[in-house]
This record gives structure tokens, sequence and C-alpha cells, in this order.
């Protein structure tokens, strides 16, 4: 669904700029600015709403901006507008400011850090105009969109993670109202301090304490948002082609306080078939499992550290003592996962040869539930058709069912683009999609168009 609230707030900021004494080349550019940011979301073309006053300028027949810097240009249309003013126009590229950076993964648009946002002086701009129109609480029916408040903001910005602090620290200083620009810049100070230190806690020597208690290696650390996951493997090497490697995740959430158990699987085969020799890292793996789900509930209802939200609870300065405790529960229950291990010791050549596509969808869930398999059809069917390319030539059955069936994927599940483009790879030779999301996609009850 077009936002059109974006559309409109765009249209109106080149009104504005077309009024100006600007030169023709000025125009131009910072038009060309306002329609590639408005290109960042989920909108349309709206050239067309004022294709005589573009045609005019000459801005038909420019050549485009591929880059621009959302600070300075929202600084300099609140600057214009407010001037002139257009409190709405203002209120509303706050609003699109703040919301671009919280939604959206921009790297060379934005500051990288909220120090050098601060020397670079736009931010100070853009907080400076809104305090001085109280923008962060105002609303006027008239208003294009609401400016996302800190208190809601934050939420989705959890401390301590060294990720997304620079990015956190930026949108409080431009939404947090309450708070002087001297207690923002203090507090990015101290929380930058905790995390320098936080390699001293007795939680980053998890890895050396997993080692000696289960027979794994150390793969290395990876963090998401608020977690933070330590990898470890089976073996240091990649599998075989008909080989699986077993990894074991252990994540701690800085948000939740909990250490959770997970268990993902590494198909030799479907490295191959994704064009990779080796991966040690969690979005190399294809298969994925709760490693609590595994364990009998009566064993879990004995588990005396373990919490009903899937997990057992460790804050992140706690004791070398407790963090201890906390392994031993946790490793207590690696018996169970022999069956993951026994069930992928047979090749998933074998496995996929021994019964159709049709058969082998009916059983999928439950295999997913007991011993980590293919998240969704779809993947399933790439694999068949990977197989059929290794066996028996190109797939062309398998490759018009995986087109019609993507018709009844939402076009919002993120990996649906990546299948739709995998299907030209398909067409050549053996290709199997990355497996990078969580959870399937829930299928539409009235397909959409094929785009393929």
């Amino acid at each position: 669904m077009s936002m059109h609230e974006i559309e409109d707030l765009v249209e109106e900021s080149v009104r504005m700029v077309l009024a100006t004494d600007r030169s023709q080349d000025q125009k131009v550019a910072t038009i060309g600015e306002l329609y590639l940011v408005q290109e960042w979301f989920d909108t349309g073309d709206t050239t067309g709403r004022l294709t005589d006053e573009l045609r005019a300028i000459g801005y038909v027949d420019a050549e485009k901006p591929r880059h621009t810097a959302l600070l300075r240009l929202a600084g300099d249309v609140m600057h214009e507008a407010d001037a002139a003013g257009r409190v709405d126009i203002v209120q509303g590229w706050l609003a699109l400011a703040l919301r671009a950076i919280t939604e959206l993964e921009l790297t060379d648009q934005i500051p990288k850090t909220f120090e050098g946002m601060l020397a670079e002086g736009d931010g100070s701009r853009i907080r400076a105009i809104a305090l001085k129109s109280g923008l962060h609480s105002r609303w006027r029916k008239e208003f294009f969109m609401r400016v996302p408040s800190w208190s809601s903001t934050k939420t989705l910005f959890p401390p301590l993670d060294p990720e997304r602090l620079e990015r956190r620290f930026i949108l409080r200083f431009l939404s947090d109202a309450k708070s002087e620009e001297a207690k923002i810049g203090a507090d990015y100070r101290a929380e930058k301090a905790r995390i320098e230190g936080l390699s001293d806690l007795p939680l980053f020597t998890l890895p050396e304490r997993v080692i000696k208690r289960a027979p794994l290696v150390y793969l290395g650390f990876e963090s998401l948002q608020q977690w933070r996951r330590f990898v470890f493997a089976d073996s240091m090497e990649a599998p075989a082609r008909d080989g699986a490697r077993l990894f074991v995740v252990i994540e701690h959430s800085n948000d939740l306080n909990l250490l959770t158990f997970e268990v993902r699987v590494q198909s030799g085969l479907l490295l191959s078939w994704q064009g990779k020799q080796d991966g040690s890292r969690i979005a190399d793996t294809h298969f994925r499992l709760n490693a609590a789900m595994l364990v009998p509930e009566e064993e879990l209802d004995q588990d005396e550290g373990y919490h009903s939200f899937g997990g057992w609870p460790f804050k992140l300065n706690q004791s070398a003592k407790i963090l201890d405790s906390r392994l031993a529960a946790i490793l207590s229950h690696w018996k169970h996962l022999d069956r993951v291990r026994t069930f992928h010791h047979t090749p998933l050549s074998a496995l996929l040869a021994k019964e159709s596509p049709e058969s082998m969808e009916l059983r999928r869930r439950d295999l997913r539930g007991q011993y980590g398999f293919f998240l969704n059809d779809i993947e399933l069917l790439f694999a068949y058709a990977c197989l059929e390319w290794d066996t028996a030539g190109r797939p062309d059955t398998l490759i018009a069912k995986i087109e019609d069936e993507l018709r009844f994927v939402a076009d919002l599940y993120p990996l649906k683009p990546v299948w739709e483009e995998g299907l030209v790879f398909l067409r050549e030779k053996p290709w199997f999609p990355p497996t990078t999301e969580n959870f399937p996609y829930k299928r539409l009850e009235i397909p959409g168009p094929s785009r393929v």
C-alpha cells in the first residue's frame, strides 16, 4: 500500500522549492534529492503531478541523483519551510527523517556516529527548528504524519547494543525534546564506555566454559540488536557434500535477561547448491530448532533454572558462578540432540530421493519440528529442483511449480524477491536460496499474479 503521506509531503516540498528564487540548476538538484528520498519508501512515481512545472526547469531530462545526505536535506527543507511559515512541511520532514532512520537500513545517507552528526551540524539545525515550534508533540489535522515519540522509538533500540548505539543516540537527539543536549551527550558517552567494558564481564567467557562441558568447537560471536550470539559446532570443518554439521547457538538477550539454546544444521549438499565451499556463520546454516523443544516437558519442569519464556535467566552483569550454573543446566539436556544428529547423518539427497515432492511436503512440518528441516514448501521445491538438475537434467516441471506457488506468497515476505530472482538462475543450473528467515510465510487464500 503506497505511503500517500510521504508522497504528499514531497509534492508540497517540491512546490515550495519551485516557488523560490533559486537557479534552475539548484532547483533541479534539490528536487531530485526530494524524489530520491521518496523512493526509499513504499511509494509510487508522483512526478506526473507536476509534469509541466518540472519540464519547465529542465528536470525531466536532467540526470537524477543517486545519493543524498538525509539530515542535510531535511535541515535545508525545514529551514526554508520555517521561513515560509509552512509548519506542516517542517513537521513532516522531522517525522520523515525519524521514520527513515528508524525503519530503513541507511548507511552513508546518515552520519556514521552520533558525534559525527554533532560535528556536521545538520542534526542540531533540525532539533533547534523542531524545539522552536514545539513539533515533537504538536499535531494538526493538516499535518502529513505524526512525529514518532522517543518513548516509543527507544523500545526498538535496546541499550548496550554496540551495532545500534550510534543510531539510537542520533534518534534520541532528534526526538527527545525533554532532555537537554548536554544530558543526551553525557548519556551517550556513558553508554559507549559501558559497551567498551562488556568484554570484561563473565558472559564473554562463555565460549571457554561451553567447550569444557560439551564436544564443541567455538566458531565465533555475532550480534543482532539486543541478542549476543555465541556460535559453536561439532566440527571446525565444513561438512562433506553428503554430510551435515551441527551448530549450537547460545544467545543472550539483554532485553529479556535470558540465555537461550538453539540447534542449527548445515547441509553440505545445500551449501554446494548455494555455491559455497564453507561457512561458519549462522546465515550459512539451513535448518533450526529451539533446543528446549527437543527436551521432554517433564524434564524441563524439573530444571529449576528454566524459565517458561523459553530460556535460562541471566543478567548481563551477573557473576561467573551464576553463568556456570546456567550453562550446566542448559547442557544437561545435551543428550536430546542425538536424534537430530542421527537424522541428519542420512545424506539429504537420499532422504529427498525416497519420496516425491508432494509426499515429502506432507511430512515436512513434522520433520521440521522433530529434527530441523525445510522451513516452507518453496525451499523444499528448490531442493527437489536442484536434485533433479544433479540426476536428470533441467527441472522444468518443478520450476513451473515454484513459479505457480510463489503467487501464494505475500509480496512483503522478505525472501519472495530472492526466490523470484533465483528462478532465473535455477533455469541454468542448481541454485538454492538463502535460509535467513526464521518464520514461515502465511499462504494467501487468493493468489496474486505471477511476476516471474
